[in-house]
């Protein structure tokens, strides 16, 4: 009873503070202002087109305003069928964004501290750890809402697996359950699937240990409990899953029909955008030292260890000298908190710490990806789904839940035994020469003289050029014509200066860690208050945590809201006065196909999304690079008339997709390109490939409005066509939905009809009324044979995501009754039987 009331009183006393120091560090939000998240603001742009059919009370599941054209599910879509997205909502709704994600972030941690029976008022110190771990603030503050929102489920997961096979089956399952079917709707499988293999080390440990034990029964009940609840989480989120799965195919993440590079491809994504943010191995060292590589990419004289007199010497040259090509911060958890880790990692008896410390190591090596290319590529060839996710740097989210874990596991047993220090050091249940107090000195002493030797001979761990960095600065400094000598002096003087930048935030790790081995041996040598511990622990990782934090996310990252919009320019509102249904626009004054802020005014040839379709991507990657490049060095030389017809004529790629505005300047007058192929439009002749290799040639070297290209599949689909000319045949675009584009057609003969519109599976033809075949055309278009005379033909999104979406919402509602009779089954008769 009387722990009960210290788990209520901490509980209590937790909560408030997670609250207060959730909403101080984004305290803005109490003033009306947001947090401005690139991706968030990209996400605007990619979904306008979703959200002003929704305001009409229409949920559009097809968008021509990314990329020319791509399903809405893969943006903005909620798939409201599974109830736990109006729980998801709630809890996010507790308070303004981004605090609510800090808050659950701790809450949770806190709850799986507790399920390890770990001290309550040390898990408060513990869920702020884990929290502030920096590498969820950092992607917090670029808009990446979906990581951050699986993340924060993690915890309750392997606590639901903890209880299930370490306390009560039933409960334990009920937990999991739960917090799988909100991790699953989170919508980002990548942080899923990291977590699996800390589950399936869990699980091999809890097994191997039911066999010693001789318990195999009781583990074998639990997992069958176990799975029956993963199947419902599995159902609740159905429709997201299936959709995504079937997607899969035909995006980026599915396999090439191409042989064009070949020893980059896999069935899933290319190697290099698998590995092009991928951590570097001696990065590692950053969970130590969060300035070990310099921190975030930005101003290196803005960094202030950065000397006054040396801040204009470096001024406009990166501070962080990583292996990524760029990077919001470090992965950081606390100084202190990793000394407890290495100590735990020897102190705790319980043999949790083996597959925690296994998962800790594999995904540590996950994250160091095209480092190391060997092991990379053997995952990315046979690892089943490996493949299919990219920046593998993600995989030190486990890291990030398990080393706070096992930080406050340790620090919570030698609470727990009032003579732990004076006991015998064990390692496989063997006594040690020395006791716990000697292993912790040890341990702690290890890790001052790292630091010491960092700190005194920074270059024996650290380098202070990114790979390539000092030939390349080296080169430029040349051709700008600068002599040799001061080319080496500006160099000298970078590297002093970053390795000024590295002693510094060495030099602040060793104080916490000094103040975290004076405050643990005390405790552990005279026995003090724990509660004192407990506050000590919770000042320390507070004043760590939370300060470096700041560099990453802080006032500066929030605006007025009127200030976050996407704001017309010049350019936009020169293109609007064209009220023509539907045309595209390539944006050049920014990246094109890495930004999607010109989807919210206009059908954008381009946008910002990790999982494009495939066959747009090749295009893109193939075909319309260069055309663009083409068109932005004719365009910025200021052309003849002549010239700009000639560029804007040959680029039958950009015409066939409708491209009728190019964009320069975000405040100048955008470019109409005339020869556009339009929405519609017969073509003379129609080739017939045998593979992807020659269709996606032969479509880019073709006159797009005249000829077409197919592949055998679908030649039974064109073989109607009849070639030749017919001057008074047309086909243009009547009605425009997304979802629904209607055309009236005429011609003398049966013509192949070509549409700028991306062909996917789900796209149905029909001819007044009637269904016809569709067939892919132009490696990336639609196709229809339109017999002679007057016709209404019509393209439709047909998808079967509705009757999905009934099956995730029958599941959802199991999953959710069940899981509540499970939580309070031993006050319900019948089923209190089962509970202890």
């Amino acid at each position: 009873m009387k722990a009960n009331k210290e788990l209520l009183l901490a509980l209590a006393v937790g909560f408030v503070i997670f609250l207060g120091l959730s909403l101080y560090f984004v305290s803005p939000v109490l003033k009306g202002k947001q947090l401005v998240q690139h991706d968030i603001t990209q996400y605007s742009g990619s979904a306008h087109e979703f959200d002003q059919y929704k305001e009409h009370g229409e949920e559009i599941l097809w968008t021509n305003s990314m990329f020319s054209g791509m399903p809405t599910y893969l943006i903005a879509m909620k798939f409201y069928g599974n109830i736990f997205a109006y729980v998801q909502y709630f809890m996010r709704a507790m308070l303004p964004h981004p605090a609510s994600m800090i808050l659950l972030l701790m809450l949770n941690f806190f709850v799986l501290l507790i399920a390890m029976r770990t001290d309550p008022w040390l898990a408060i110190a513990g869920g702020i750890a884990f929290a502030f771990s920096t590498y969820f603030i950092v992607v917090l503050a670029a808009g990446h809402n979906s990581k951050v929102d699986a993340v924060m489920w993690l915890p309750g997961l392997l606590a639901g697996l903890y209880l299930a096979y370490r306390r009560h089956f039933l409960f334990g399952s009920a937990v999991f359950g739960l917090y799988l079917a909100l991790e699953l709707k989170s919508g980002h499988p990548q942080m899923t699937y990291y977590f699996v293999f800390l589950a399936l080390f869990f699980v091999i440990a809890e097994g191997i240990a039911s066999i010693v034990k001789n318990k195999i029964q009781a583990f074998i009940k639990a997992s069958a409990v176990l799975g029956l609840m993963t199947l419902l989480a599995v159902g609740s989120t159905w429709s997201y899953l299936k959709t995504t799965s079937e997607y899969s195919k035909y995006s980026i993440r599915g396999e090439s029909e191409l042989t064009l590079d070949a020893e980059n491809k896999t069935s899933g994504l290319d190697r290099n955008y698998v590995t092009q943010w991928s951590n570097g191995i001696g990065e590692t060292w950053s969970f130590l030292v969060p300035n070990f590589k310099g921190g975030a990419s930005a101003d290196l004289s803005k960094n202030p260890s950065v000397d006054a007199k040396d801040r204009r010497s470096v001024q406009g040259t990166s501070a962080y000298w990583g292996d990524q090509p760029v990077t919001g911060g470090p992965v950081y958890v606390g100084a202190g908190v990793f000394l407890l880790f290495l100590f735990g990692l020897f102190f705790i008896k319980d043999y949790i710490k083996w597959p925690l410390l296994a998962a800790t190591l594999l995904l540590i090596v996950f994250s160091w990806g095209g480092n190391i290319p060997l092991f990379t590529n053997l995952m990315l060839d046979y690892f089943p789904m490996y493949n299919k996710f990219r920046a593998v740097v993600s995989a030190v989210v486990i890291p990030e839940l398990t080393i706070p874990l096992l930080a406050f596991i340790g620090l919570s047993a030698l609470v727990a035994e009032r003579d732990a220090f004076t006991q015998k050091a064990t390692i496989f249940g063997f006594d040690l020469p020395f006791t716990n107090q000697a292993l912790f000195l040890g341990v702690s002493g290890a890790t001052v003289f790292i630091l010491l030797l960092m700190l005194v001979v920074p270059g024996l761990f650290n380098h202070f050029f990114s790979a390539g960095e000092y030939e390349s600065l080296t080169e430029q400094l040349a051709a700008a014509g600068f002599p040799a000598p001061q080319a080496e002096e500006f160099l000298d003087t970078l590297e002093r200066v970053r390795a000024g930048v590295f002693r510094a935030d060495v030099f602040r790790s060793l104080f916490f860690v000094v103040a975290t081995v004076v405050l643990v041996w005390s405790f552990g040598r005279y026995r003090y208050s724990k509660y004192l511990l407990a506050l000590g622990i919770f000042v320390l990782t507070v004043a760590d945590l939370v300060t470096v934090n700041r560099r990453y996310l802080n006032d500066d990252n929030f605006v007025a809201k009127k200030e976050a919009s996407i704001k017309k320019t010049t350019a936009d509102n020169e293109i609007l006065k064209d009220t023509d249904l539907s045309y595209r626009v390539a944006n050049l004054s920014l990246s094109t196909f890495n930004d999607a802020t010109t989807s919210y005014y206009h059908k954008s040839i381009g946008g910002y999304h990790g999982a494009k379709l495939k066959k747009y991507q090749e295009l893109i990657q193939y075909g319309l690079s260069e055309e663009i490049t083409s068109i932005f060095s004719t365009l910025r030389a200021n052309p003849t008339a002549r010239a700009l017809d000639s560029v804007m004529k040959g680029n039958g790629a950009l015409n066939m997709i409708n491209t009728r505005y190019f964009i320069l300047s975000a405040e100048g007058m955008p470019y109409r390109n005339p020869y556009a192929n339009g929405n519609a439009w017969f073509v003379n002749e129609v080739f017939v490939t045998d593979n992807a290799d020659d269709e996606l040639q032969k479509t880019l070297d073709i006159d797009t409005k005249t000829q077409a290209v197919t592949r055998t599949e679908y030649a039974e689909a064109v073989k109607a066509h009849t070639p030749g000319t017919d001057s008074a045949s047309y086909i243009r675009l009547a009605k425009y939905h997304p979802e629904r584009m209607e055309y009236t057609a005429k011609t003398s003969a049966q013509r192949l009809a070509v549409f700028s519109e991306i062909w996917y599976p789900s796209w149905k033809a029909y001819i007044d009324g009637s269904e016809v075949s569709l067939a892919k055309v132009d490696y990336t278009l639609r196709g229809v044979v339109v017999p002679a005379g007057e016709h209404k033909v019509e393209l439709v999104f047909e998808t079967n995501i509705r009757q999905l979406e009934m099956i995730s919402r029958i599941c959802s509602v199991l999953l959710l009754a069940l899981g509540l009779v499970f939580l309070f089954g031993s006050h319900i008769p019948g089923i209190k039987k089962f509970y202890p």
